[in-house]
């Protein structure tokens, strides 16, 4: 079973969930805050409310922030009954245009089994600027490997 998460790892389950929320599962289930269930809030005055579609709706549906902390959040699950693939790429950045001619190719007939992120960044051991590209694909491993 797993639940729409985030794609980096410094967020939060909270900043992640109240900021909307994209996720690799997204383009399947949808942002992370439309698969929020319930929320645990606690009042500026200390009163402790669970927020959900029956319950404090007008702070479940977003009445606006600042409210106060959130201490817990039910997600929905969804099985997963494949492995996820992912990894690491890294070129260096005279392929930007091939690389971008190819993504935008790829993006075209891409399924909501598949996604990617593209970026620039220094990684070791170089530290010099490279394109770097996480893909990830939720399926078979001869889908995967395809």
């Amino acid at each position: 079973m797993a639940t729409v998460g985030g794609t980096v790892n410094h967020t939060g389950v909270g900043g992640l969930t109240v900021g909307g929320g994209y996720g690799w599962l997204t383009p399947q289930y949808g942002l992370v805050i439309d698969i929020l269930e319930e929320a645990e809030l606690v009042t500026a005055s200390g009163n402790i409310l669970t927020c959900n579609e029956t319950e404090n709706t007008n702070l479940f549906w977003g009445a606006g922030h600042n409210f106060g902390p959130v201490t817990s959040f039910t997600l929905k699950v969804f099985p997963r009954p494949n492995p996820i693939w992912s990894g690491l790429l890294v070129y260096p950045p005279p392929l930007l245009t091939p690389l971008f001619d190819a993504a935008a190719k790829w993006a075209e007939t891409a399924s909501a089994d598949e996604s990617t992120i593209i970026f620039m960044a220094c990684p070791p051991p170089a530290f010099t600027p490279r394109l770097v590209i996480i893909p990830f694909y939720n399926g078979s491993a001869e889908e995967a490997k395809k």
